[in-house]
Parts: C-alpha cells; sequence; structure tokens
C-alpha cells in the first residue's frame, strides 16, 4: 500500500519527530527534519545542514569552526504546546559517503508524560526488499514575519510504501552513500525525518524524493541507511563516561542511543579519532 496522510492533531511522533530552522538576521529557512536518538541528540540529513550553511551562512560548505547562523527545533507535545530547542553542536563526516549528521540540543528534551526522556529505537539493518515502511516528516515550511512576532507554518505528514531496491554501497555518485528505494511520496522538508519498519524501529531516514510531471506515476523515493551514522566522531558529554571525540558507536555500546544489530558495524579510526564504517554482518 502507497498512502501519503497529513496530520491535522499532534500524536506521540510529534514529540519524537523536530521541525528544525534555520536563520540568521531577518532570513529564515524553516525546512527540515530531525528525530531524537538520545535525551538531547538529534539525526538529522546532512544536506539540511549543509543547506543552511550555503544559504545563510555566506560561505563555503563547512569552512570555518563555526556558522554564522542558528539552528532551532521545534517540537510539538500531544497536548498541543509547542518546545522550541537551540542547536548547540553538529557533528556530521567531512566527507559524502553519509547524509547523516548528529545535533546537540541546549538541554534535555520534555514529554508530555514527565518520563524520562530517550530517543527512538534503531535499527542498523535496513529493512527487507517488499516490506513496507512507513516514514515521518515536515514540509512546506513557511516563516511569516510580523511586526512583533515570526509566525512559523508547516504540514506533519506520514508516507507509507514499499521497498523496492537496497544500495548497501550506494545507488550512483547523485546517492554514493548505503540507500533503499522505497515507492512512498517524500516531499521537500521531509528529509532527516524517520523512517520506520514493520517492527516501529527506525531503519533509515528521508533522503530524497524524486519529482514527476506525470501525477499518476508511482511515487520514487530513497531513504539513508542508518548504520553510517555510528562512525561519526562527537564529543558530546557522556555521565560516568570519559570525554570525547568518540564515536557514535559507543553511545550505542552502552546504550545511550537505543540500537538494534550495532555489534554489524565495524569501525576504523584514523590517528585523530575520526572513522568510517563497514557493516560486517548481515544486510
Amino acid at each position: 500500500m502507497v498512502l501519503f496522510v497529513s496530520h491535522t492533531e499532534p500524536s506521540v511522533i510529534t514529540e519524537y519527530a523536530f521541525h528544525l530552522m534555520g536563520w540568521r538576521d531577518d532570513h529564515y529557512d524553516p525546512m527540515g527534519t530531525a528525530f531524537l536518538i538520545a535525551p538531547d541528540l538529534l539525526l538529522t540529513a546532512k544536506h539540511v545542514i549543509d543547506d543552511y550553511w550555503e544559504k545563510l551562512d555566506g560561505r563555503a560548505i563547512g569552512e570555518g569552526g563555526h556558522g554564522e547562523f542558528f539552528c532551532t527545533a521545534f517540537q510539538e507535545l500531544v497536548t498541543g504546546r509547542f518546545e522550541r530547542y537551540d542547536v548547540r553542536k553538529v557533528w556530521s563526516p567531512n566527507s559524502y559517503w553519509m547524509d547523516l549528521a548528529i545535533m546537540a540540543l541546549d538541554r534535555p528534551v520534555a514529554f508530555s508524560d514527565s518520563k524520562a526522556p530517550s530517543g527512538l529505537t534503531i535499527n542498523a539493518i535496513p529493512p527487507p526488499i517488499g516490506s513496507q515502511v512507513f516514514a515521518f516528516g515536515y514540509h512546506n515550511g513557511i516563516a511569516t514575519i510580523g511586526e512583533d512576532e515570526i509566525a512559523i507554518s508547516r504540514i506533519a505528514s506520514t508516507t507509507i510504501g514499499i521497498v523496492k531496491e537496497i544500495h548497501p554501497q550506494g545507488r550512483d555518485r547523485l546517492l554514493s552513500w548505503p540507500c533503499f528505494e522505497v515507492n512512498a511520496r517524500f516531499e521537500g522538508g521531509m528529509s532527516g525525518g524517520p523512517v520506520f519498519n514493520q517492527q516501529g524501529e527506525v531503519c533509515g531516514l528521508i533522503c530524497r524524493g524524486m519529482k514527476f510531471e506525470d501525477p499518476t506515476t508511482e511515487p520514487l523515493s530513497y531513504a539513508t541507511m542508518i548504520w553510517p551514522m555510528l562512525a561519526i566522531t562527537l564529543d558530546h558529554p557522556r555521565p560516568g563516561l570519559p570525554p570525547g571525540p568518540y564515536p557514535a558507536l559507543e553511545l550505542a555500546r552502552h546504550g545511550i542511543i537505543t540500537a538494534q544489530n550495532w555489534e554489524g558495524v565495524s569501525l576504523q579510526l584514523d590517528e585523530q579519532g575520526k572513522g568510517t564504517a563497514a557493516f560486517v554482518g548481515e544486510l
């Protein structure tokens, strides 16, 4: 079944999936989605952050220590209340072998039920061909600037489709990282949103949706595999554990990130502690 449904009310997923907005001075870019993987860590698509850098920073992507722009993450609780978090830091690979980036928030995320925050469960293994997947993201983001306030609007949607192909080493030069093809509809702005398998685990991340002139053409979209994220080097504080830098795989090993099948990921680290990953398990 292929389905695309927009949400009119907040739900549990809107507490875990965040709407992103980059801004500088009077320029706003409310495009992009991210989701919670730890109490104060989000995962998103690297190209979302790169787009902010290119549009708002005024320099080449990744040049310099910090971007001259701000990034904000919005959370909608099931009670209807909105929470705003500032992104404190971003870690992403310098190369283009993965379209993934980890973001640190300025504080742990709040939940409606007041329980201790935790992230969505991820699965390093992609869903099998022929299986159904569910994805969520925010699209059609608009920032309207008034005299005393800025109104941010967006559409939250769930899209459903079937896995058609898996590309463990990437599809081609355009999609050079591990990904899989689905016949679900991905809209601009949904990039970075979670893709769930039939067990409710995050098995991918919304990457790219192809556009066709004929509206009756079956959707064609791509999701980034999750496992390369475990090679991202970060220095986020870990209570009771040594300071960084360390690969995100350590967060899975110590249960800070809830991950299935992380044992199949093998890392190769350089002298600076930065690494690349390979999946040596069964994909």
